[in-house]
Order: structure tokens, then C-alpha cells, then sequence
């Protein structure tokens, strides 16, 4: 059961990616890819009350 989890919280992460900053503002990259890890870390939450 643990090496279930332990690819159900992995796969996830392949699809994450740094932003690319195209004025410099990283911060603002990062507010632009926002649902994207919210979207990971709810799924993570999920997965481990399953």
C-alpha cells in the first residue's frame, strides 16, 4: 500500500515545471502557475485521508 501512495503522490509531480520569467519578475511566474501546484497540493491532501 505505501509504494501505491508513494507513485500516486510522485506521477503528479512530472506534470510541475518551473516557471520562465519573461520579464525577470519570478514572483509573478509563480502567481501565474498558482492553480497548478494548488491543484497538486489538494491532491496530495487527498490522497493521504484516503
Amino acid at each position: 500500500m505505501d509504494a501505491v501512495l508513494a507513485i500516486a503522490f510522485t506521477l503528479p509531480v512530472v506534470e510541475l515545471h518551473a516557471p520562465k520569467p519573461e520579464e525577470g519578475d519570478l514572483a509573478a511566474a509563480y502567481l501565474k502557475l498558482a492553480p497548478e501546484y494548488g491543484a497538486y497540493v489538494l491532491s496530495v491532501v487527498l490522497i493521504g485521508l484516503y
